[in-house]
């Protein structure tokens, strides 16, 4: 799967996002309201919306499917560490 590259750092598209998650847009769109609602733990540049386009960085998204269910519940979980996340992936 390629991924759209913005400095470096790699973005997913909607269809990306389902395609790799094997679920469908509809669900696709309601994980990236649910990961907007965390701005304070992915920042302002998680998600970006742009020309009809929403692009999402593949390292929140990785973190954020990883605690999803820890985050809903409001439990204490590890900072989400961007760097660890993208060696994991091996960029």
């Amino acid at each position: 799967m390629e991924t759209a590259e913005l400095n470096k750092i790699p973005y997913l598209t909607r269809s990306q996002i389902a395609e790799f998650t094997e679920r469908t847009l509809v669900t696709v769109d309601g994980m990236v309201k649910e990961l907007e609602s965390y701005p304070e733990r992915y920042g302002a540049y998680a998600v970006i919306k742009t020309g009809g386009v929403t692009l999402v960085n593949q390292y929140a998204l990785i973190d954020f499917l990883r605690y999803r269910k820890a985050l809903k519940q409001g439990a204490e979980i590890p900072p989400f560490e961007v760097f660890e996340v993208r060696k994991i992936c091996g960029a």
